[in-house]
């Protein structure tokens, strides 16, 4: 597992670092923002409360639209479980595109057990919307197993926060 999130990591950081003409491309609504982000969630359905966090890579394409690579970690509070997804959404910004907006967006997630090991590999759909700026971005999301969409939801709400790049 550790060689999977070291993987994505590595990878997102050469893909944001290695990006041109980030200026030019911010000017014309362009550009990239890369969040840190912490919140609470429910998993199998409201049966149990968890702790949340991970990172976002959001890519603006243009004024009115976002590709966001993400990956998320879950855990209890009593620490006796964690989950990482990996995953990415689409998300459509509505507004002044100079300014703080709304965003609605849907993607997919892998879910990778870390403890206690075993299963995995399921994909999530994820449906998102919340409050967006450079330097703060406010998320509600749902997530089910594709498989089963009524069974095992999570319903979560994060703030990351975020630099430009």
């Amino acid at each position: 597992m550790r060689k999977i999130l070291l993987s994505v990591t590595i990878i997102v950081l050469i893909f944001a670092f290695t990006t041109t003409d980030l200026e030019a491309r911010s000017s014309r609504g362009g550009g990239m923002n890369f969040y840190i982000n912490a919140g609470a969630a429910t998993t199998d359905g409201f049966d149990q409360f968890a702790w949340q966090t991970g990172a976002m890579l959001d890519i603006h394409l243009g004024e009115a639209f976002i590709i966001s690579p993400e990956v998320m970690l879950f855990g209890d509070f009593g620490f006796d479980w964690l989950e990482m997804l990996p995953g990415a959404t689409f998300n459509i910004k509505f507004g002044n595109p100079r300014a703080s907006q709304l965003f609605l967006g849907a993607g997919a997630l892998i879910y990778v057990p870390i403890e206690p090991s075993g299963g995995g590999g399921d994909l999530f759909l994820k449906a998102q919307g919340g409050f967006i700026s450079d330097s703060i971005k406010l998320t509600i999301y749902a997530a089910s197993p594709l498989d089963d969409i009524s069974a095992g939801f999570v319903l979560g709400a994060n703030i990351g926060f975020g630099l430009n790049l």
